[in-house]
């Protein structure tokens, strides 16, 4: 056999040894490396979600790690950054039967803005404000009224958010560059005291809490300082009950828009307060 018979022979045996195939098998093993992470990092996050999910759920934890790749792929494909909000929208979607507060887990966060009687309506308490709504990326604001018979501190809080909900959506504020704008779609100021209400000359939104009353008196039971210097929970209840007959339900809140609503057609109007 010639010498280039015998360089032909040992390059036909030789094809393991080329880079592209070692880079091949380089890859795949790193692509089981990767499916092995990622599945050990699903089974952690959705492990945790598991355990902190109301009973509501009443199913198994496999059948909720599959819920939840559903949910993860619709929020990668929905080209949304990060998701954001689509893989709420089909855990909510696909698992009905648990509340959406509990599911989406309700907080509650606490901004310094300088203490009970100290509040003021300053740029940075403002900016702060706003740096909120566009982390939470609310579609709907709570805040009190701005009537002058009451608590100075209910007043000021209600001109903070509405400040707060107007810078929240402008941009090109250096402050707020760690969020993007935000705007929110609805803002409703609500009456501490029957004394706080605004003058009886606009639309009001008449809320039927009658499903919710037990727990909203706990919560109102958890505001110690009212409670030392007036019969708080009777006037709230009293006023809701108020409020609920001349709806035709038990109890009810009250909320007053800040801003006409928009609607296709008048099909979409619910029901009105007219019962005399």
């Amino acid at each position: 056999m010639s010498t280039a018979d015998q360089l032909t022979t040992r390059r036909r045996f030789s094809w393991r040894r080329l880079p592209v195939v070692h880079q091949l098998r380089q890859s795949v093993g790193m692509q089981r490396g990767m499916l092995i992470i990622g599945l050990v990092q699903i089974s952690l996050m959705t492990g945790m979600l598991y355990i902190f999910m109301p009973d509501e759920l009443n199913m198994s934890w496999p059948a909720f790690i599959a819920i939840y790749c559903i949910a993860f792929v619709a929020g990668q494909l929905s080209n949304v950054p990060a998701g954001l909000g689509v893989l709420e929208a089909a855990l909510l979607l696909m698992l009905p039967q648990v509340p959406p507060a509990k599911l989406l887990g309700a907080a509650i966060e606490f901004l310094d803005l300088g203490g009970d009687c100290r509040l003021d309506s300053s740029a940075a308490n403002n900016l702060a404000v706003a740096r909120t709504i566009r982390k939470e990326r609310a579609d709907v604001l709570l805040s009190p009224t701005a009537v002058r018979n009451q608590h100075p501190d209910h007043i000021v809080v209600s001109q903070l958010c509405r400040h707060g909900a107007r810078l929240a959506r402008y941009g090109g504020l250096g402050e707020l560059n760690e969020q993007p704008a935000h705007t929110i779609k609805h803002h409703f100021e609500y009456a501490i005291t029957p004394e706080a209400e605004p003058p009886n000359d606009g639309v009001s939104l008449r809320i039927d809490i009658g499903a919710k009353f037990e727990r909203w008196v706990e919560l109102m039971e958890c505001h110690q300082t009212q409670l030392r210097t007036r019969r708080y929970v009777d006037l709230q209840t009293a006023r809701a009950r108020s409020l609920g007959l001349e709806a035709g339900v038990e109890y009810a809140q009250v909320l007053f828009p800040t801003a006409d609503f928009l609607i296709a057609n008048l099909d979409d109007l619910p029901l009105s307060v007219r019962l005399f």
